[in-house]
């Protein structure tokens, strides 16, 4: 928002009272308050055209309703406060208040300004020694903190420096009082700096170093070279200190000889225990707690739990073990005796993974005793299963497991199934519940062959689909007619008839639904395209690409032909008007509205909308009409998109618009009483 000045900018209004003023558009010879701009602010006039009421202020303008607000009061006939206006034409327009001008004479000199106000300057004493200095108000002062004896500067408190410290000569000293072993010498920060906070430059044609607790690598002491000869550029530190240890970026290199290395031995370091903590013979293998290593890692330790080389002992286990952080903890391992492979979850205490010596697998579960001459079997959790049969059979089942040519319950009171594959067959089958450990005798529920006939309840003597208690059945009877049959409360069939439609058909009420007719073409309630005499619906992309919507011979008029809806409710809909018309209707009812008032300003609006003759640049069809995005601007509501949007493949989104909305038609409507009355008032005068 801002304050605007224009020129020959005036008005009038009839508002009343002392709220904001409503602007009745712009007097002959002079521009309207739109030259302000909306949202902008002003120094006005309101002077009542029969009365002595008038106030200068500044006021804000919105182009909205076309209106004024009294933001501020800077003179009026109310002794500076603002006017009740009374009823009558006041004119409104645009001033120059002489309390907030700028004069100058023909010499463009200043001879006025509006007054100022100045705070008084004192000077109540300097003391010696101290150095003065000038406030955040201007004024001096000194303070007993900084002071200068002449040839020291002292500083009580903290002395901040924004830019370089340099200290010449070669015995220049950093001193200070209770200095000892505990307390810093040097204190050395930046909190703007991202590199370092300490720099050593040994000339321009060497390489600068910074020194520093840096940014560059949080909580870290970072030694970083500069990134040229004798610059002031630090990207990369070469070495960082941290609460976790020693980083170097580049190659570490060790001058001497490691701890215990000799030639044709190896390195060694010692820990508490075992005796000898890391060895590297002279092989290249190494050994973590095993002074003797057989192979390239061998790793040992007291107990016997986790192990990446062999040990010995009849319960003795190999295994590796991984970590990062404390909930990913994982122990793959083999247990000597038990012979099995097993993934184990330190976390979580849980055993996650289980390879039996019979080559069976558990996930999350020690698999079931599966006779392995016959399956080899994933058990998933408890109960589920994918089992291999030796002949080449594939079972998935739930709460059961093979053993000893049986199959049994893996857990009581629970149902049993299994789906089969093998030999191009597909076969389910079913239990009822039974007791852990017992055999089951299930039932073939479905078999589906390798020829593609499926049965439902019969596992041989079908072909297409049947079953002993059918009720669902594809029959074909010689007549080019293929129909699937769904049979509950009522019978329904979906078939293909010979003129090549796809039909829904309902057995119980012998009636045909709809159909895809032979050309694509979807027909609900009729059985042939286009208009018709009944309640129906078809749409026909094949020839017209065009939709029907069809009332029965007798309809009443506002019957519905499409509904629209947001959030469970209607907002609009297409009904019948009657026998020969349609109407489209947009929700207007008055619970859904609160009257504000009779419309105003319908005769701006109007004036501002710009009719233009046009030719479409397609076809060059030549019309009549609007732009959108120039009616979208008096009438935001009739217009959707915006002006000159794309897509994301850059192509062009329309807008688009009706001149015909609510909105439109009740100014037009505004306007025409208006007028009306107008000339009526006219034609009443003699």
């Amino acid at each position: 928002m801002a304050l605007v000045l224009a020129d020959r900018v005036k008005e009038t209004t009839t508002t009343t009272g002392t709220g904001t003023v409503t602007l009745l558009g712009a007097s002959a010879g002079y521009q309207s308050f739109s030259a302000v701009g909306n949202a902008n602010t002003t120094y006005y006039t309101i002077a009542g055209q029969t009365t002595s009421e008038w106030e200068v202020g500044i006021g804000t303008y919105t182009s909205s309703g076309t209106t004024l607000s009294r933001t501020t009061v800077l003179s009026s006939s109310n002794g500076g406060s603002l006017v009740t206006f009374s009823v009558g034409t006041k004119d409104v327009f645009v001033t120059y208040p002489s309390g907030r001008s700028v004069n100058v004479d023909a010499a463009n000199t200043v001879v006025s300004v509006p007054q100022l106000s100045a705070t008084s300057i004192t000077n109540t004493g300097l003391t010696s020694g101290r150095v003065v200095f000038s406030t955040t108000g201007g004024l001096e002062t000194d303070s007993a903190n900084l002071t200068f004896s002449g040839s020291a500067l002292a500083v009580t408190g903290t002395l901040s420096a924004t830019g370089a410290v340099t200290f010449t000569g070669t015995t220049a000293t950093l001193s200070g009082t209770g200095l000892g072993a505990s307390n810093n010498i040097l204190s050395v920060g930046n909190s703007t700096d991202s590199d370092a906070q300490l720099r050593l430059r040994p000339n321009s044609a060497e390489r600068s170093w910074s020194i520093g607790a840096s940014t560059l690598v949080a909580s870290t002491l970072t030694i970083t070279p500069s990134t040229t000869n004798g610059g002031s550029t630090f990207t990369t530190p070469v070495i960082s200190i941290s609460s976790t240890g020693l980083a170097v970026t580049g190659t570490l290199s060790a001058t001497g000889t490691l701890s215990g290395g000799t030639s044709g031995t190896g390195y060694s370091f010692s820990g508490s225990a075992p005796a000898t903590s890391l060895t590297l013979d002279s092989s290249g293998q190494l050994g973590i707690g095993e002074a003797t290593p057989t192979q390239k890692v061998h790793a040992k330790t007291a107990s016997t739990t986790y192990y990446l080389a062999e040990t010995t002992g009849t319960s003795a286990s190999a295994g590796f073990r991984m970590k990062a952080g404390a909930s990913a903890d994982y122990t793959l391992f083999t247990t000597q005796g038990v012979n099995q492979f097993a993934i184990y979850d330190n976390a979580a205490g849980s055993q996650r993974v289980t390879l039996d010596s019979s080559g069976n697998l558990g996930l999350g579960v020690t698999p079931s005793a599966w006779d392995a001459s016959v399956y080899k079997a994933l058990q998933i959790s408890t109960n589920s299963s994918i089992a291999s049969f030796t002949n080449g059979e594939t079972r998935y089942s739930s709460n059961c497991f093979y053993n000893s040519s049986v199959w049994k319950y893996i857990t009581s009171s629970q149902f049993a199934s299994a789906y089969t594959q093998g030999a191009g067959a597909h076969t389910w089958y079913s239990a009822p519940s039974g007791t852990a450990g017992n055999a089951i005798t299930f039932t073939q529920a479905m078999t589906l062959d390798a020829s593609g006939n499926l049965g439902v309840g019969a596992t041989s003597g079908f072909n297409a689909l049947s079953g002993t208690e059918t009720t669902v059945y594809i029959k074909n009877s010689g007549i080019n007619v293929a129909s699937l049959y769904l049979e509950g409360a009522r019978k329904v069939a979906i078939f293909t008839g010979g003129a090549g439609q796809l039909a829904f058909y309902d057995i119980t009420g012998a009636k045909e639904l709809g159909q895809f007719d032979s050309s694509g073409n979807l027909l609900v309630g009729q059985t042939s395209t286009g208009l018709r005499n009944s309640n129906s619906l078809s749409l026909e992309p094949s020839a017209s690409g065009a939709a029907f919507i069809n009332h029965v011979n007798g309809s009443s008029s506002g019957n519905g032909y499409i509904f629209f809806g947001y959030n469970g409710s209607a907002i609009g809909s297409i009904t019948q008007s009657g026998t020969t018309a349609v109407l489209y209707n947009t929700t207007s009812d008055y619970r859904l509205k609160t009257v504000t008032g009779v419309v105003t300003g319908q005769g701006a609006r109007i004036d501002a909308l710009k009719p233009i003759d046009y030719e479409w640049k397609e076809g060059s069809t030549s019309a009549r009409g609007f732009l959108a995005h120039e009616f979208q601007e008096v009438y935001a509501s009739s217009v959707s998109g915006t002006k000159d949007a794309l897509d994301a493949d850059g192509k062009p989104l329309y807008q688009s618009m009706q001149a015909a909305t609510s909105e439109v038609i009740a100014d037009l409507v505004a306007e025409i009483q208006s007028l009306r009355a107008r000339v009526a008032q006219l034609e009443s005068k003699p």
